[in-house]
């Protein structure tokens, strides 16, 4: 299945869709200088384009009920992603 049918099946099965909560979430190990392109990719990939993704295949549905709402909240992490030497 892909994302598009996930959703049609979601709908399917409860009939509608009116809430939309996409909020999943990948860090790194890495520092900022030591942090990959292909690391930085993958965190984009789930933190920016999955939500928007999820959210534009969702929209139809959403719109269609008068009191729907979407949240993508942003993750945080409690690590600073650099910081001056001591």
């Amino acid at each position: 299945m892909n994302s598009t049918d996930w959703v049609e099946a979601a709908a399917a099965r409860f009939g509608s869709i009116d809430a939309l909560v996409s909020n999943a979430g990948v860090t790194s190990r890495a520092s900022i200088r030591d942090a990959t392109e292909a690391q930085a990719d993958g965190i984009w990939a789930v933190h920016c384009k999955a939500p928007l993704r999820t959210i534009h295949l969702c929209l139809p549905h959403l719109e269609r009920e008068r009191a729907s709402r979407a949240c993508a909240p942003t993750p945080a992490t409690s690590r600073p992603a650099w910081s001056s030497p001591p």
